[in-house]
C-alpha cells in the first residue's frame, strides 16, 4: 500500500499512483471524491481529484525510478485532520473510486500518515 506522509497544517497535491492497480492499457476515465477513515475534528480535506495528462516518474528512497504511464495517477489536494491526543501520529485510511476505459469501478486506496514530530 501506497503511504503518503504530511503535518497536520499542511494543504498539499499528492499523486495516488494506480499503475500496480490497473491492467496494461488501462487508463482512469474518472474519479470520485476521495474519502478518509477514521473521521477527525478537524477533518481531512480534498479538492478535486484530476488524472495526469503526462507519465510520472517516482524515485524511491534508494535511488531506483518507475514511471507511471499516463491516465494511471490521481492527483489531489489533501488538508487538515489532527492527530489523536497523547499519540505521535495519526493514519488515515484514503479511498478513491475510479472508472477506467476497461472497469465501472475500481477502489484505489493509500495510507495517509500525520506527523508533526520534527
Amino acid at each position: 500500500m501506497q503511504i503518503l506522509e504530511k503535518r497536520s497544517s499542511d494543504s498539499r497535491r499528492f499523486d495516488i499512483d494506480c499503475s500496480l492497480l490497473l491492467a496494461a492499457g488501462e487508463t482512469i476515465t474518472g474519479a470520485a471524491m476521495p474519502t478518509a477513515t477514521p473521521s477527525t475534528t478537524p477533518a481531512i480535506t480534498f479538492g478535486t481529484p484530476a488524472v495526469n495528462l503526462s507519465p510520472v516518474t517516482y524515485t524511491d528512497p534508494f535511488g531506483s525510478t518507475r514511471t507511471a504511464p499516463t491516465g494511471q495517477v490521481v492527483q489531489v489536494q489533501i488538508s487538515g485532520g489532527a492527530i489523536s491526543s497523547g499519540y505521535l501520529t495519526q493514519d488515515y485510511v484514503i479511498r478513491v473510486v475510479l472508472v477506467t476505459n476497461l472497469n465501472p469501478a475500481v477502489e484505489a486506496t493509500v495510507k495517509l500518515r500525520l506527523n508533526d514530530t520534527p
